[in-house]
């Protein structure tokens, strides 16, 4: 017992959080938490569960003390260095999602290494001095990226397979029911590329996934491998109403930069010029040109033609302001994904694992959040409950009463 609070006194005083917040995080009280470090009490299963998500780790890695440096921690770090309260900043449900991006692409990461899958390639872009201009780096960081890839100037089909396909990264897509609408997306370089897509305009909105996944990508391939930081929450809205959120971030160009990164990666200079010439930059024609080609929302299409063909903040404050006479296809491979962290790759990996008997059960339905008393899903096989519910519910009864 004396382990486990010294391991989570530990945990929190590497995030540098104070008491008081990780308290509020967790949803007990702040004496509660003091009496389980001190070892003056034995936390609940369910509490050392939630614990280690919000750290984004697994319990037996918080237990193993791999909470001090996970992603996550560094975050809680960074923000305290600049004087931010990440608990009052963010809702408590919100950094419990985050860390179980986390857990969810660490797991990952193992059942891959025990498949003996390959490993996640990552294009090196070797970047020097990140200072200003950031928009101009953005640029020449996705000219950089297209080039490394042989991606020349043509439009990519699909942003999804690009990355989950072709570079091995892992992609996971929630909805704002779960992820405050607040948060467009995260990533993480450790312990492999991993993004995570908030579908705010839903699955059918697929340029603007497309847009998020350019964007994240640029995280990933500058930003997280700067060391400190290798673990990035993307705010939704322009940095003109994220306030505190860059001081989070670390530098205020980050986001700037991944933006200017995922328009110019999606939109390329030369080949734009050449779909658009002999049509007038601010006109429809050439609004529907871009988006159809590049598969791009309407807004980074105007930006995109704003930017290149120097029309003026007004024109292009009209161009927005215009109703849309076309609208995208609901049907795109971009728009054709699977909602849910433990859905997906991660379920999938799992049933290849079972059937190549390099996992037991109890620990795929540990991965997958399966009670011991529900049935394994159809989808990784099947498999009846390990254990009745009332048997489950007389074992918790008993625990409650040592306790």
């Amino acid at each position: 017992m004396r382990r486990v609070g010294t391991t989570l006194r530990a945990a929190r005083e590497s995030a540098r959080l104070p008491v008081e917040t990780v308290a509020r995080l967790l949803g007990v009280q702040a004496d509660e938490l003091l009496d389980i470090e001190e070892s003056r009490a034995t936390p609940s299963m369910a509490l050392m569960e939630r614990t280690a998500t919000l750290y984004g780790v697994s319990p037996s890695a918080l237990l193993r003390g791999e909470a001090q440096s996970s992603p996550a921690t560094l975050l809680f770090r960074s923000a305290e260095e600049h004087r931010v309260d990440i608990g009052d900043l963010m809702r408590g449900e919100d950094l419990h999602v985050l860390g179980d991006f986390l857990v969810c692409a660490s797991e990952v990461d193992t059942l891959k290494s025990t498949l003996g899958m390959p490993n996640a390639e990552i294009p090196s872009l070797e970047p020097e001095d990140l200072t200003e201009p950031e928009w101009q780096q953005g640029r020449d960081f996705a000219e950089r990226t297209r080039q490394l890839l042989g991606l020349g100037d043509t439009p990519i089909p699909s942003m999804r397979s690009l990355l989950a396909d072709r570079l091995g990264w892992e992609i996971f897509f929630v909805t704002p029911d779960v992820l405050s609408p607040s948060i467009d997306g995260a990533s993480t370089i450790h312990p492999r590329p991993a993004i995570l897509v908030n579908l705010l305009g839903g699955s059918a909105s697929w340029w603007r996934t497309r847009a998020t996944l350019a964007h994240e990508m640029c995280h990933v391939l500058v930003d997280s491998r700067q060391g400190s930081r290798p673990y990035l929450i993307s705010p939704e809205g322009t940095l003109k109403h994220r306030g505190v959120w860059t001081l989070v971030e670390r530098f205020r160009g980050i986001e700037r930069r991944a933006n200017a990164f995922a328009a110019h990666f999606l939109v390329p200079r030369r080949s734009l010029f050449s779909l658009v010439s002999g049509t007038a930059a601010d006109s429809e024609e050439a609004i529907h040109k871009v988006c159809g080609h590049f598969g791009v929302g309407r807004q980074l299409a105007i930006r995109r033609l704003g930017h290149e063909f120097k029309l003026s903040t007004e024109v292009q404050t009209q161009m927005l302001a215009r109703e849309a006479d076309k609208s995208h296809c609901s049907e795109h491979a971009d728009a054709d994904v699977e909602i849910g962290l433990r859905r997906g790759v991660l379920r999938s990996l799992v049933r290849r694992a079972l059937e190549a008997d390099k996992l037991s059960p109890l620990r795929a339905r540990a991965i997958l959040r399966v009670p011991m008393s529900a049935p394994l899903p159809d989808a990784i096989g099947g498999g009846p409950p390990m254990v009745s519910r009332a048997h489950v519910e007389r074992t918790q009864a008993l625990r409650d009463e040592l306790r």
